[in-house]
């Protein structure tokens, strides 16, 4: 019996992380016949018990014989009772042991009372953990016009104890960004890049949000995905049309043209006049914008707004309070080139006066 306790004993693998179900057995133990899984059905060995590693085992213990016994497994093999292994108290009537099944391998159990004719074989076996966990999700950069690019950037861990090769996926709110595979190692961590395309994605904000697909065996899939932070699509400027207006003529003027303003604080009236160039009705006004001597700009003002028929022009004005000193004013016609109501093209062509105020 020795012997064989010593060879199982040399089976024995280095604690690991429990796992933690729960088994229970009973024992019947005969300092005669043995151990047996049932009354009066006691063999030599004893059956063959079998859980895995982190396993809460409650055993249910009963003396056949009126004997003493004592349930123990001997990890180590050398016949003795050590510490950290398993041990029931001593009983000749029925009592229930509970224990956890940490250390794995294939070992001798026996009566620690009548060890030559209570034995059988407990084995403890290594439990895979299949865990994968995406613990990441960045987007970079987090604003941008339709077309630029972003990168999302998934981390994921393997929180199990095999190897495991998980498909990584990003989206931005209902949009697949992409996938890609990834195999990592037992504790291994790594990152998924993935570049999202915002060609043609309408405006508005996008969660983004990182998955790694299910892996056989793989139990606890709430943290298989992970959302995190908005990407936001901005709304580009409306796109210009073939609308056109300029200033035609003189253009623009003050309103004592060629005369000075008989007083400080009087109210100057600005012209301009703005021809349609085509190639429909249009939409147009004047901007001007007052510079003083030294050419620093001091004020200005919008004219009105006028809708011009094709080939046709039209005569806009703003007022402006004028203070003492000489002036110098350019004027720069403004349109609606898609007549969408926004004033989104200029003429690069202006017009400029100047005239001064003495009182």
């Amino acid at each position: 019996m020795l012997v064989v306790a010593m060879a199982l004993g040399s089976l024995i693998v280095a604690t690991g992380p429990a796992v933690g179900a729960s088994k229970s057995f009973d024992l019947y133990g005969h300092n005669v016949t043995g151990w047996g899984s049932t009354s009066g059905g006691e063999t030599m060995p004893g059956p063959t018990m079998t859980v895995d590693q982190g396993d809460s085992v409650t055993m249910h213990l009963f003396s056949e014989d009126g004997l003493p016994h004592q349930f123990h497994i001997d990890y180590d093999g050398d016949g003795a009772a050590d510490a950290g292994e398993p041990l029931s108290p001593v009983f000749s009537g029925s009592i229930t042991y509970t224990f956890t099944a940490s250390t794995i391998g294939a070992f001798t159990y026996r009566c620690t009372v009548h060890p030559s004719m209570m034995f059988g074989t407990w084995v403890t076996q290594e439990v895979t953990v299949h865990d994968v966990a995406v613990t990441s999700v960045v987007a970079d950069p987090t604003s941008v016009e339709p077309g630029q690019p972003v990168t999302i950037t998934v981390v994921v861990e393997n929180q199990g104890t095999a190897q495991e090769t998980t498909t990584v996926t990003a989206f931005a709110g209902s949009i697949t960004v992409g996938s890609n595979p990834i195999t990592l190692g037992a504790g291994i961590t790594d990152a998924v890049v993935l570049t999202w395309d915002t060609t043609g994605v309408p405006p508005g904000n996008y969660e983004i949000r990182g998955e790694a697909s299910q892996v056989p065996g793989e139990t606890d899939t709430s943290d298989n995905s992970l959302t995190d932070g908005t990407v936001t699509v901005q709304q580009l400027p409306p796109p210009g049309g073939d609308l056109k207006a300029t200033l035609v003529g003189r253009g623009a003027w003050p309103g004592f043209h060629h005369f000075s303003v008989p007083r400080r604080g009087s109210i100057q009236t600005f012209f301009g006049k703005i021809g349609n160039i085509g190639p429909d009705a249009v939409s147009a006004k004047v901007v001007f914008t007052v510079y003083d001597g030294a050419g620093n700009a001091v004020g200005g003002t919008e004219s009105n707004v006028a809708t011009i028929p094709l080939g046709g022009d039209a005569v806009v004005f703003g007022e402006w309070r004028a203070g003492t000193g000489r002036f110098h004013v350019v004027a720069q016609c403004w349109f609606d080139s898609n007549g969408d109501g926004t004033f989104d093209s200029f003429d690069s062509n202006t017009k400029e006066f100047s005239f001064a105020v003495v009182l």
